[in-house]
């Protein structure tokens, strides 16, 4: 007599992904792109398998600042032609400041109450480390059914929000109210992927499973424009310009002040272009308007991003490790991103970073604006063979050991379950 067949498993994965074609337009201020990039590459991974459901409230900022209606769709998530096809929810969140997050813990905590195929042997991975999932997925537990929970942390709450130039008295209060919360819901859940190794003692997991992740990146799966646009091209005497990019928050944290003084003082024949928004957009905005070799394009939608960036000689990114505490806990997204384009990257070896990429990336040595420069002129004056050998490399690793159906082999593999 043949054994039965193991009743296979489940995954739910609860995220705050979105369709930047539908909700781009209501949204007032630049949206997540790097959460929201990353979420949507790792939903393309998990919907290689069957027994995954993608439930989705979108992480989008409280209207009526920087959202345009004062309700917002949940969504399911399902694949088409390998892309995510967002499937609105009847069920909509209200979106005004602190009412949206008792709406999305109540949503969440009645999708998976009345879900049906919720068995003990599913898996519960929550995107994130937002109190209203994470409160809505321990109650279940705990109430419901004894099911296995796992979360994925890219970002320390109470490191969130630091760049804003305003942060009152109340602001600070509620992040430490907030943290110290997190921290006890995250001690409710069984296994833990993180951005950073460093993220674990942070978070006082005392042994307590867990993966590093840093990232992942899909170059194919990405609207890349086969159009470009004329920013790169500029040239004098008809000798294009060596043009370096910065694509990011444009804030202090980020080592933006020591970029741009970098190409006013010590770089006047490079060129410098930098896409984003942040507390800096105003002060960029007048240098640029002062220095020809610095350009500042504002918001820059990804497809528009994308293609650029064949055109550009070196990226950039001068977050250091004097930005502060939250760098050991972090992994710049805009990494993998640079480096699977298949061109230099010039930036600093951070405590997050793995060792891995060390060798794949030109870093600066020391700190403020002339070292930056330096680096810079590194990179310009290094031969064609040398930079060659190094993207090369840097992009078969993200294409190889990144791309979404990898990173989610591992992290389905770490969390045990069989779907």
């Amino acid at each position: 007599m043949k054994d039965k067949e193991k009743p296979r498993g489940n995954l739910i994965f609860v995220c705050g992904a979105f369709d930047e074609e539908k909700l781009g337009p209501l949204i007032r201020k630049s949206p997540q792109r790097a959460s929201n990039t990353h979420q949507l590459a790792l939903i393309k991974g998990f919907l290689n398998y069957e027994n995954v459901d993608v439930y989705s409230l979108p992480y989008v900022g409280a209207y009526p600042k920087s959202f345009e209606e004062p309700r917002c769709n949940a969504y399911k998530v399902a694949s088409f032609n390998g892309a995510p096809i967002f499937k609105p929810e009847r069920a909509r969140f209200f979106n005004f400041p602190g009412l949206r997050f008792f709406s999305r813990f109540y949503l969440l905590l009645k999708y998976l109450a009345f879900n049906k195929d919720i068995t003990k042997r599913t898996e519960i991975l929550v995107y994130g480390a937002h109190t209203p999932f994470l409160l809505a997925v321990v109650i279940y537990k705990k109430v419901f059914k004894p099911v296995s929970t796992s979360i994925l942390i890219t970002d320390l709450s109470e490191f969130m929000g630091q760049e804003r130039s305003r942060v009152g008295l109340f602001f600070n209060l509620f992040k430490a109210v907030d943290s110290y919360f997190q921290k006890y819901l995250l001690k409710k859940f069984d296994k833990f992927v993180l951005l950073s190794e460093l993220m674990y003692d942070r978070l006082g997991l005392c042994n307590k499973e867990f993966l590093v992740e840093e990232g992942v990146f899909d170059l194919d799966s990405l609207n890349v424009r086969n159009t470009t646009t004329e920013e790169p091209h500029k040239s004098v005497n008809h000798q294009p310009i060596f043009t370096v990019m910065y694509a990011g928050g444009l804030s202090k944290r980020n080592g933006i002040l020591e970029l741009v003084e970098a190409f006013v003082t010590y770089l006047p024949d490079c060129r410098l272009i930098l896409c984003g928004y942040g507390e800096l957009s105003s002060y960029v905005e007048k240098l640029s308007a002062q220095h020809s070799n610095v350009v500042y394009l504002g918001f820059v939608d990804q497809a528009k991003l994308f293609s650029m960036y064949p055109e550009v000689d070196v990226f950039i990114n001068p977050r250091n490790s004097r930005s502060g505490d939250f760098v050991r806990y972090s992994f710049p997204s805009k990494t993998m991103e640079y480096l699977a384009f298949k061109k230099p990257l010039i930036c600093y070896i951070l405590p997050g970073m793995p060792h891995d990429y060390e060798k794949l990336v030109f870093s600066i040595n020391g700190e403020g604006a002339k070292p930056i420069a330096d680096a810079v002129l590194k990179v310009k004056q290094s031969r064609g063979s040398e930079i060659e050998k190094k993207t090369s490399a840097a992009s078969q690793f993200i294409a190889e050991k990144k791309n979404s159906r990898s990173v989610v082999s591992r992290i389905i593999s770490f969390l045990n379950i069989d779907i």
